[in-house]
């Protein structure tokens, strides 16, 4: 079982050599698809043995099965920059490859890192990915930006212990500005799909959201952080409603 691990960067310097170290013991290549970054991502992944494609961003869905469909190996791994495996999911993935493995697509937990902690809470864990599968049987799909790897229905889902570390705002500002950035992205992309909502939508979906985050999702046990990242996810989709209703 060889595996091709598959990396989208963009101006990640600061992470694409924690992202690499991590799955250099499981990868047979590592691929890394850069959307022309300005900094030294390339150079550094280079470097740590990468093979590196500078591709002009198609798109967060379009730019990941390019990522797929140039990978070298039949197995694949898909990672961002900002993503690691922990040690328990790399030995993991290194006792699975000593096995005859087929018709079958692993998923794993996702923990993600908030300002200052491993959020539990909020909806943010356990976060399940499906990242490891056959490249023939796998395809990402869904509305930039919102991205999900899928296989078909005859392929199994199996799970694999460990976690997925993925490293995601380093303050509430940076969250802030992405939530903005990607409810205009959605909103654009509902809109060319065809979608339209009521003028009513904006305000029942930014309660939805702050209710099933905060409340179902036990959001107010992580204290003034997991209200600050329920808040900004909760005005990110009123954003993205209110955009989508203006253009409707």
């Amino acid at each position: 079982m060889k595996i091709s691990v598959v990396i989208i960067s963009l101006n990640e310097a600061d992470r694409i050599a924690n992202c690499i170290s991590s799955v250099k013991d499981i990868a047979d290549e590592v691929l890394l698809v850069d959307s022309n970054s300005d900094d030294n991502t390339v150079e550094i992944a280079k470097k740590m043995g990468a093979r590196v494609i500078i591709q002009d961003f198609l798109g967060y869905v379009a730019q990941k099965n390019f990522a797929l469909n140039n990978a070298q190996f039949e197995w694949v791994l898909s990672l961002d920059a900002d993503e690691e495996l922990s040690e328990p999911l790399r030995n993991n993935i290194l006792e699975l490859k000593k096995k005859e493995v087929d018709a079958c697509a692993f998923k794993f937990n996702r923990r993600n890192w908030y300002c200052d902690r491993w959020m539990k809470r909020c909806g943010w864990y356990p976060d399940n990915k499906l990242r490891l599968c056959k490249k023939e049987d796998a395809e990402w799909v869904g509305l930039d930006p919102h991205d999900e790897l899928v296989v078909g229905a005859e392929i199994k889902r199996c799970k694999l212990e460990g976690d997925l570390l993925h490293y995601t705002y380093n303050n509430i500002e940076e969250h802030k500005q992405q939530a903005k950035k990607f409810a205009l992205i959605s909103a654009e992309a509902m809109y060319r799909s065809g979608r339209r909502v009521a003028v009513y939508k904006p305000i029942l979906a930014f309660f939805a959201r702050f209710i099933k985050t905060y409340i179902y999702k036990l959001g107010f046990l992580e204290g003034r952080m997991g209200l600050n990242l329920c808040l900004i996810e909760s005005k990110g989709v009123y954003l993205k409603y209110k955009t989508l209703y203006s253009k409707s």
